[in-house]
This record gives structure tokens, sequence and C-alpha cells, in this order.
């Protein structure tokens, strides 16, 4: 049997589901509003610097040897830590 053949079936359903969406809407923004003064006091206190590197990450497109690459890197990364970290591209050596 489907919703379709109960009255007032349908209604429900979408009720329902406009409640669900409401519901994850307002979670997420309430985990965003929260959120920011937790990882500016994990990165005061150096504890999670992987968790703050995380939201500070952009993303940017990258051709290497013809290949190209759309990746997400932190603002401080020198292109020599991205071609050998990221791109696992080792014969790229650092000259002293």
């Amino acid at each position: 049997m489907t919703n379709e053949n109960i009255p007032g079936e349908e209604e429900k359903d979408c009720l329902h589901q406009a409640r669900r969406r409401f519901l994850k809407q307002s979670t997420a923004a309430m985990a965003i509003a929260l959120a920011p003064p937790a990882l500016v006091k994990a990165a005061e206190n150096h504890l999670d610097e992987k968790g703050a590197g995380f939201f500070e990450k952009m993303p940017i497109h990258i051709e290497v040897n013809g290949t190209p690459h759309d990746i997400s890197v932190e603002p401080r990364v020198t292109l020599l830590d991205l071609l050998r970290e990221q791109l696992h591209l080792t014969g790229t050596k650092k000259r002293m």
C-alpha cells in the first residue's frame, strides 16, 4: 500500500520531510555558531593544529606534468611541500 491511496498521508510525509530538513539545518547552524570559539582556543593552545588546519585550507587547481589536480592546501604551504607531500612527487628536491 502506498501513501497515494491514503488520504492525508502525502501531506504528513511532506510535513515530516520539512521538519527533518529544518532540524538538520538548525543543527548545522548551531554547530557552525559554536565551532569557531572552540577552534580558536584549540589553535591558541596548539592542542589541535590538524583540526584548525582543516578549516584554514583553500581549494586550488594546479596542473603538474600535464595532469590536473584539484586539492585543498593551507595558505602557508610551499610549492615544494605541496609537490612532495600531497602529490607524492618525491623527485622534487630542496637545494641548500
